[in-house]
């Protein structure tokens, strides 16, 4: 490939020739000797290292670009699943084998995804989803795969990482990219996970429980988000565990040759491998600071819950101090109130032109009828909550009911937030 002069950007090139048209075009960033950068808008084809660009899931869709693909990056058949799309996170690597079953190559994907959520409980995901094609020939090829909208920051920066201060010595690990790539994953989850830590700070710096009501929505928003950020970060940590251990295999089969170059590519490898240990090591630290993090947000959601608990109980105390105040003044009211209800009856006739009073002698009426009521009114009060408990054969009702012959148990349980 000729000389040119290096580009701050690729500009977009096609794969291969002839291609669909569909999936849209490719970037394609060449690394020399030299250790220049430049683009290619021609078919790849001698370049001791290439970084693309593509589409991952327009590619997935699309059957000519996946034959393609396969064909040119020896890309199992497990990487086009659908599950791959969908999932949190994975890694998986295997030996490129020829017609005679002899190893000429390696190659590698993995999936990094971050979630990153602003202070207005906004969030975007960002990926890291890249494949490796690394031949004994002296061929490398990264895939490096956009971001479901376009994500143009975490390309540029994963371009500018790969391809940042390479050397030719380094190509000689499968795993080259990781040891350098690892760095940009450790950085995204850097922010993911700080970002989240300052909000649950704010809220524990804020201490308005006691005054206000707490916005429950917002604080059950953040609690997902955190519950999500530590989901992935778990499965980046142990992604990272796995591309240690893929290391480690090729290593324990490919190096320690007795040669000078066996015995300088061993010490290379095994710097990569104490660097790919040290981000390990970082990305493990971060999922317990996330733990942490969750932790201290669920205690401020419970003192926020059981802060206006106890206000609302102190209110109901006051309120039943208010209440117990009044039944005393009705009780007070009480005998003057029966008394001039007796009197005020038809029972009783005052003549004021006689000066006096004068009782019918159906008084006993009163008490006959009164006097009954009286004494059932409690009796049917005691007795009808008990009855009400039961069916009418006397006994107590079940708590399941049957539903297309299956029995469902139904039962009241109190909600804890924990």
């Amino acid at each position: 490939m000729a000389d040119q002069e290096m580009a701050d950007r690729a500009e977009p090139a096609s794969i291969v020739e002839g291609d669909c048209g569909h999936c849209g075009p490719q970037e394609i960033w060449i690394w020399r000797k030299d250790g220049t950068r430049a683009q290619k808008k021609q078919q790849v084809s001698a370049a001791l290292l290439e970084e693309f660009i593509a589409n991952a899931n327009k590619i997935r869709d699309c059957t000519l670009c996946r034959a393609k693909f396969s064909r040119r990056f020896d890309m199992p058949d497990i990487w086009w699943r659908d599950y791959n799309r969908k999932g949190n996170g994975y890694t998986g690597a295997q030996n490129i084998l020829d017609k005679d079953g002899k190893v000429v190559g390696y190659v590698t994907w993995t999936l990094f995804k971050t979630k990153h959520v602003d202070p207005e409980h906004g969030y975007k995901w960002t990926k890291v989803n890249i494949f490796t094609h690394w031949l004994k020939s002296g061929r490398r090829v990264v895939l490096s795969f956009e971001q479901d909208k376009g994500e143009r920051k975490t390309q540029e920066s994963i371009v500018s990482t790969l391809l940042g201060s390479l050397t030719e010595r380094q190509l000689d690990d499968p795993f080259w990219a990781y040891h350098k790539l690892m760095d940009l994953v450790v950085s995204i989850n850097d922010e993911a996970v700080w970002s989240i830590t300052k909000m649950v700070r704010e809220i524990e710096k804020n201490g308005t429980h006691s005054i206000e009501k707490p916005n429950y929505r917002s604080l059950n928003d953040l609690a997902r988000h955190t519950i999500h950020i530590t989901e992935v970060l778990s499965v980046t940590c142990e992604t990272a565990q796995r591309i240690m251990a893929q290391h480690r295999s090729w290593m324990d089969g490919n190096c320690g040759g007795g040669d000078e170059n066996g015995a300088e590519g061993l010490a290379l490898s095994r710097n990569a491998q104490e660097r790919l240990s040290f981000y390990a090591q970082v990305l493990s630290s971060f999922r317990h600071r996330m733990l942490s993090t969750k932790d201290r947000l669920t205690n401020e959601i419970n003192l926020s819950f059981n802060t206006i608990a106890q206000i609302d109980s102190a209110t109901t105390v006051k309120d039943s101090a208010t209440m117990k105040k009044i039944a005393w003044l009705t009780a007070a009211f009480l005998p003057a109130t029966f008394t001039s209800a007796i009197f005020s009856t038809t029972f009783f006739n005052f003549s004021p032109e006689a000066n006096r009073w004068t009782m019918s002698d159906k008084f006993w009426v009163l008490w006959v009828v009164a006097l009954p009521l009286t004494i059932a009114m409690p009796i049917i009060w005691k007795l009808y909550p008990a009855e009400s408990g039961k069916n009418t054969d006397g006994s107590k009702p079940s708590r399941s009911h049957s539903h297309s012959g299956n029995t469902t148990a139904t039962e009241l349980s109190t909600v804890k937030i924990v």
